[in-house]
């Protein structure tokens, strides 16, 4: 009899499954139809160039690679605007470096643009046009070249999050939410922007009335992390903070959960976050994640349709990696910049009117766009393996939503 209602439920269950996969199918379908309506442009208008400029070759480090990806699909989402066919042009400006602002309108009369610009930088723009120091991954976009060439200021819009926006919002989420009073920050000093991460967390955790346990050392990947993580279950901190690194930080957290540590672990700066679940597996699970890029991330309609269009795409398992959505998303804000200067889309105005037209833009969209980051946990699914569950949105400034 108990044997006869197990398969009963097995049957269930498996009819369950495939009448969810059948549903999820049907959605699926009838959202790729909608979004492959073929767009109607005017043959007869010329095509309007964006000029995307990174290394994407096959030696380019994965940032490029995904970023340039993220874009050309949300190309391939929107490709007319104002009945003008939309073509990307991608240059690898070489060893040339960015700078400033004046660097980027050298190369644009080198080159012969008069389109937008879409570049990346990992570096944040000054109150004069100039760059401060490393601070993160940025697309920087230049709608209009002609003022670029003409003030050189006020004309570049930047999307992405910086290394302090991140570490703000981890030490806010584990003050806040977990109730953090303390915290160990795991550290690998060969990690790139480790050390930077870990200074801005320990600096903000203090000022919101918590404190820094110890700061430990992680060893090279290949040595053993005992003696380094053996004592941090007996101080129990409120939190494990890990600004990630390939080589150290996977080994560690696996560490940490065969010892049954129970202080919630925390890692931000995750470059791609497929492999980090791919890699870690089932030992990830309870783990916190602050992430720039999550669906109930979306600006806009056209976000969710991208994500929609990214579910689509045999291998994924969820949304795009954060730097693929970085592109898709600063494509989506140039389009938008670029439907306000409509007119200059379909005729070549008077340069009076295209200064109007620019004035009004810069002064709505200068600067960075701000962005809150998404704290989520890693949770292991029967169907879906390891993948983020969404905690909260978090605003660097303080706010919490």
């Amino acid at each position: 009899m108990g044997r006869h209602i197990l398969v009963k439920l097995r049957v269930l269950a498996g009819s369950a499954v495939v009448l969810g996969l059948l549903c999820a199918a049907l959605a699926a379908g009838c959202i790729e139809d909608k979004g492959q309506q073929p767009a109607e442009y005017e043959p007869n208008l010329q095509p309007l160039q964006v000029h995307v400029w990174m290394d994407v070759s096959d030696g380019a480090e994965f940032p490029d690679k995904l970023i340039w990806k993220g874009i050309r699909e949300a190309h391939g989402l929107r490709s007319v605007l104002a009945g003008r066919k939309v073509d990307l042009v991608q240059e690898n400006p070489g060893v040339r470096s960015f700078d400033s602002l004046e660097a980027v309108a050298d190369l644009a009369r080198e080159k012969n643009v008069e389109g937008p610009i879409l570049f990346r930088s990992s570096r944040v723009f000054g109150s004069n046009g100039e760059f401060s120091r490393d601070s993160g991954t940025f697309i920087s976009i230049v709608p209009s070249v002609q003022d670029l060439f003409d003030k050189s200021r006020g004309c570049a819009i930047q999307v992405g999050s910086s290394l302090e926006e991140r570490a703000r919002s981890a030490a806010l989420f584990a003050r806040a939410t977990l109730g953090a009073v303390d915290a160990i920050i795991l550290l690998d000093q060969e990690a790139p922007d480790s050390i930077v991460l870990a200074s801005i967390f320990s600096s903000e955790m203090i000022r919101l009335g918590g404190s820094i346990s110890e700061v430990r050392i992680l060893p090279d990947g290949n040595a053993d992390f005992g003696d380094v993580l053996r004592s941090v279950k007996e101080q129990n901190p409120g939190v494990i903070y890990i600004p990630y690194s390939e080589k150290t930080s996977i080994p560690a957290i696996e560490l940490l959960q065969k010892q049954e540590q129970r202080s919630s672990i925390l890692v931000v700066n995750v470059p791609q976050e497929e492999r980090f679940l791919a890699r870690g597996g089932e030992s990830l699970e309870g783990v916190y994640l602050v992430t720039d890029y999550h669906p109930r991330s979306t600006r806009s309609g056209r976000m969710l349709e991208y994500i929609r269009h990214v579910l689509r795409i045999p291998g994924h398992r969820g949304y795009e990696e954060p730097f693929a959505v970085l592109g898709a998303d600063s494509y989506f804000l140039l389009f938008d910049l670029l439907e306000e200067m409509e007119p200059l889309m379909v005729d070549i105005n008077p340069a009076s009117e295209q200064e109007d037209v620019d004035n009004a833009i810069r002064s709505r969209h200068s600067g960075k766009v701000p962005r809150n980051l998404y704290v989520c946990r890693v949770e292991t699914g029967l169907l879906r393996g390891p993948h983020l569950e969404y905690i909260e949105s978090v605003d660097p400034s303080g706010l919490r939503s």
